[in-house]
């Protein structure tokens, strides 16, 4: 099936889109796949492309080379280079992830940049910028003794 150069889809829900440049505005869709993705209060269950944006929008999975989202949220939002803008996501990665006014659960990349968002983990070669996390090391550490400890207590009590 030749592929669509330009598609529009607004106020439905089509199962997938496909085509060159993809253009969704509230809309909820399963699957979305081009080159360069732009979405506005859309609900997707996966969405991936070269160049990502979306606004006020919801994914499952968000994955390209470029990946923006701004006042979204994503379960995992994974690029090159991926930027949150007052969003959330249980995982943000890339080779550089810029988070700004976000909370994400897990921030890693080659090059991390968090201002005035908060996390639960980062990880990352470099990390700057200003960020409030549930667990310093010292908490991360007492985390992981109390569960090896009780893993080992209930591995005791249990039958064999």
């Amino acid at each position: 099936m030749p592929e669509k150069a330009m598609v529009n889809v607004e106020g439905r829900e089509p199962d997938i889109v496909e085509g060159e440049t993809v253009n969704i505005s509230d809309s909820s869709v399963r699957s979305v796949e081009a080159n360069h993705v732009d979405m506005d209060r859309v609900s997707a269950m996966s969405v991936e492309g070269h160049t990502v944006n979306a606004s006020m929008s919801a994914a499952l999975v968000a994955s390209g080379e470029t990946l923006n989202i701004t006042q979204g949220a994503a379960f995992v939002a994974s690029g090159t280079e991926t930027s949150l803008h007052a969003s959330m996501a249980s995982v943000a990665a890339g080779r550089t992830a810029h988070v700004d006014r976000s909370a994400v659960g897990l921030a890693a990349g080659g090059d991390v940049s968090l201002e005035n968002s908060a996390a639960l983990v980062v990880l990352g070669r470099n990390v700057t910028g200003s960020v409030t996390t549930l667990l310093d090391w010292k908490g991360a550490l007492a985390l992981a003794l109390t569960a090896g400890g009780l893993w080992g207590l209930f591995s005791l009590f249990r039958k064999k």
